[in-house]
């Protein structure tokens, strides 16, 4: 069974989720189930990506992003961010953001050492920090003008901890 959280009231027509799913979702709640398997591009530490008209429907736009050294432990006093731009030129879309499941970030009260944060399009946060696994966001896009959304990781030597750190893969389609 699915939870779904309303991370802020964006438009009548743009929704932003955050799914947190069991370990046995429904295909509607699992992006994965909707794109035969194909190889990803690879992105660093910091990097950018821009969807635009040039995104298809067949589903074939699929990037990683992870920490460094994934899936071994990230070093301490490191901050990489991925920037996604959502091109004015691009229509209709979505895009979901999955974890591996082997991801984790060093857990501390409310995530104040290390953590994972990502900022949607309209400037709605949601931070995360321990076990990544369950994790899913999903961006739906209807002709809008210019945005961009951003994963931000930082891990602190203050908590004297690290952990594996975490694979993002990031899957986008038109839609029309």
């Amino acid at each position: 069974m699915a939870r779904y959280v309303n991370v802020g009231c964006i438009s009548s027509v743009i929704i932003l989720l955050l799914s947190v799913t069991n370990t046995n979702p429904a295909i509607l709640n699992n992006p994965q189930a909707f794109f035969y398997p194909r190889s990803s591009e690879s992105l660093d530490c910091n990097a950018s990506i821009t969807l635009d008209d040039s995104l298809s429907s067949t589903g074939d736009f699929v990037k990683t992003w992870s920490s460094p050294n994934f899936p071994q432990n990230y070093a301490d006093d490191i901050s990489c961010t991925l920037n996604i731009t959502f091109a004015e030129s691009l229509g209709s879309a979505v895009m979901w953001v999955s974890a591996d499941s082997r991801s984790s970030i060093s857990p501390s009260m409310r995530c104040q050492y290390d953590y994972l944060q990502y900022t949607s399009k309209d400037g709605y946060k949601k931070t995360f920090c321990d076990r990544l696994e369950d994790i899913s966001i999903t961006e739906l896009l209807f002709d809008e003008e210019s945005k961009s959304a951003q994963w931000k990781f930082m891990s602190s030597s203050l908590d004297e901890s690290t952990d594996v750190g975490f694979e993002l893969t990031i899957r986008a389609l038109k839609i029309n």
